[in-house]
């Protein structure tokens, strides 16, 4: 699955002292989980058959949105709803059960809406509108601009990094939604901290008292003691399903040093499940859901001046009478090209000047940069459409090229590695790209790891990026069965994309191509047809391939099918530590129905051991260059399979037994 960027969806943690907001004393949110608890008690005696309707109510608001009474599902539903309120109307669809609005009068004889919850539905996709924010971004910046004399301190946290102990792979990257998100309340005026508990002690990796994690960074106590008192907004980014566990436990631990903040999550995770994320850590108080910068700005500046939250696009939150409330996902911003660069004068930058846990291939000095924002496609595996929706927004060439002018001039950078879903789906908008770059006679490798589409990497475009610096480029056919592509909606042609691969190893591109092993609906000759597929790219002189099991991640479509027919029976910690098999050969965990883990595990594992061992044997000369590259003072891997094997020797030789500093998730 395509890693879906960081940029802007941090989480936000704040400190309120406005009445008419949610609280942040422990009494307030004590009375709080007393109000729910006793509407939670009401609700199982009520549906104590497990088949009664269950009703949510939601009351129009005087700004158009809704305010959503959401308690968890009871009997046997799961406790978790996935709901995002849109102005206009409410859409809302608890997982398992299916909706109808019934207009109802309240108290006061005013028409509110009545959603009846019946369990047992299937549930239907579901696209959450969303208008685009056509705001002026400077315009944004003076308005929500902090007070004259501010002194409310901002921190934004980017947490430690959760790993499988198993994991072959798992690169540690530069936090560049944390740094958008510092530059944006910079130019606003705020004093702003970055917390990269990563880039801070990143050779500390230590065992999680569970067992079942390598923890990387700053220990939970090391970063609460970072937190200042003055600090009144702490930014906190939550950003994959599989590391929630461990960061749960963080946010808990900051709560118990900091009883009078206000927390607020955001990112991917907490995105595709806003209410469960909630209802599971009651330390938290708000959410931010979708891209964040402009939310942000807007929550910390409402929270200062004691403005009502509610107007607030992209916020959710628990409210004292124990009702879910949202304003839906954060509009997404047209004007991205104004948007302040990430303040990396905030990061550790020097500490990821390493040779190992890149995301693409180690070159000394690779940083991060996003060039377009979003994905226009719909691939039922993934869950970008319920982060981004499908709008696809590109900045301006000669913004990317001046940003990475400005980190070679600054930060000496020699490699730029795209953390963008999709960096290329518009064939005008590369090529002119690539002749600016040559315009201005900008010299630097650059990499695209995340994974790309082929439709506009024909042989022109192909030789351009290669010309321009291109060195690392990474296909995403995620299955080699036609049958599989249509039912996970992967709008590729494999001739097309074999045409493409043959034309970029031509014209001298290290390519890498990601498949997944083990949909719902595969069967086994689907898999072999994806294996034998790897290994006909490997013949032809691909270097890398990855092949992926199954996850059900949250947000996508394929997690919303599979929770209503019962195949993922209840989001629960074991659901959460089984994500990651993604990155871990020995996960059996699987949801696929006509396969048995047991022959999927072995399959993934023989499938990638053929395709490397026709990659260096049809190749000789890689082996020779492997060779040379060990017996060099300075490693230096070819692919990422050099990479990824230094990447492991190092975290092995690195990783300590479990430190009581970290607290486990059990």
């Amino acid at each position: 699955m395509a890693l879906v960027t960081a940029a802007a969806t941090m989480i936000l943690v704040e400190e309120c002292k406005c009445g008419s907001m949610k609280g942040g004393s422990a009494g307030a949110r004590a009375g709080r989980s007393r109000d729910f608890e006793t509407a939670q008690r009401a609700a199982r005696r009520d549906g104590a058959n497990g088949t009664a309707d269950h009703r949510v109510r939601v009351a129009e608001l005087p700004n158009g949105f809704r305010h959503v009474i959401a308690p968890p599902g009871t009997g046997g539903l799961p406790d978790v709803s996935r709901l995002h309120a849109e102005r206009s109307s409410v859409t809302m669809t608890p997982l398992g059960m299916s909706a109808r609005e019934i207009p109802v009068k309240n108290g006061k004889g005013k028409v509110v809406t009545e959603t009846l919850l019946m369990a047992g539905s299937a549930i239907r996709p579901m696209r959450t509108a969303q208008q685009p924010d056509a705001r002026s971004v400077v315009a944004l910046l003076e308005r929500f601009a902090a007070p004259v004399g501010c002194a409310a301190k901002v921190q934004i946290l980017r947490p430690f990094a959760v790993i499988s102990r198993k994991s072959y792979s798992a690169p540690i990257t530069l936090p560049i939604g944390p740094a958008y998100l510092a530059a944006t309340l910079e130019k606003a005026g705020y004093p702003v901290e970055i917390i990269d508990a990563i880039g801070e002690n990143i050779y500390q990796i230590v065992r999680s008292q569970c067992g079942h994690y390598n923890l990387q960074g700053l220990c939970t106590d090391e970063i609460v003691a970072r937190i200042t008192p003055q600090t009144r907004v702490l930014g906190i980014s939550i950003m994959f399903s599989q590391e929630w566990l461990e960061h749960r436990s963080l946010i808990r631990a900051i709560r118990r040093a900091f009883p009078d903040l206000i927390i607020v999550v955001g990112g991917e995770h907490p995105t595709a499940l806003p209410e469960y994320v909630l209802r599971d850590c009651p330390e938290i108080d708000y959410l931010v859901a979708g891209e964040g910068e402009l939310t942000f700005l807007e929550l910390v500046h409402g929270l200062i001046h004691g403005r009502e939250i509610r107007d607030v696009p992209g916020v959710c939150f628990i409210d004292e009478a124990g009702g879910f409330v949202t304003t839906g996902l954060s509009r997404r911003i047209m004007d991205i090209d104004n948007l302040p660069a990430p303040a990396w004068h905030r990061c550790n930058v020097e500490n990821y000047f390493i040779d190992n846990w890149t995301m693409g291939i180690a070159m000394g000095r690779n940083m991060p940069i996003i060039a377009t924002r979003g994905c226009p496609y719909q691939c039922t595996f993934c869950s970008n459409p319920t982060m981004w929706t499908t709008r696809y927004k590109m900045r301006d060439v000669s913004e990317v090229v001046n940003e990475i002018e400005f980190l070679i001039n600054h930060y000496n950078a020699n490699s730029i590695e795209f953390f963008d879903l999709t960096a290329i789906v518009k064939k005008e908008w590369i090529l002119s790209f690539c002749k600016e770059l040559k315009r201005r006679h900008v010299d630097i490798a650059w990499q695209l790891p995340s994974g790309t589409r082929s439709e506009a990497l024909d042989r022109e475009t192909l030789k351009a990026i290669c010309d321009a610096g291109c060195r690392f480029l990474v296909y995403a056919p995620e299955s080699g069965c036609e049958e599989t592509l249509a039912a996970i909606k992967k709008k590729i042609k494999l001739d097309h994309l074999t045409s493409s691969i043959r034309a970029a190893i031509s014209v001298g591109h290290t390519v890498k191509v990601n498949f997944i092993l083990g949909f719902p609906h595969e069967r086994f000759r689907q898999m072999i047809k994806t294996v034998a597929y790897a290994l006909k790219l490997a013949r032809l002189g691909v270097e890398d391939c990855n092949i992926s099991a199954f996850s059900p991640y949250p947000g996508s479509e394929l997690f919303r099918d599979l929770v209503a027919d019962g195949s993922v029976p209840a989001l629960n910690d074991a659901y959460f530590r089984s994500l990651v098999t993604q990155f871990d050969f020995t996960s059996s965990a699987a949801i696929c129905k006509h396969v048995p883990a047991g022959l999927l595990v072995p399959l993934r594992i023989i499938g990638q051991m053929l395709f490397y061992a026709l990659a260096y044997t049809l190749h000789p000369k890689r082996i020779v260059r492997l060779v040379k590259s060990t017996f060099k003072s300075r490693f230096q891997a070819n692919n990422l399979f050099e990479q990824r094997l230094y990447d492991f020797i190092v975290r092995f030789r690195t990783v300590r037994p479990g430190n009581r500093a970290i607290r486990s998730s059990n």
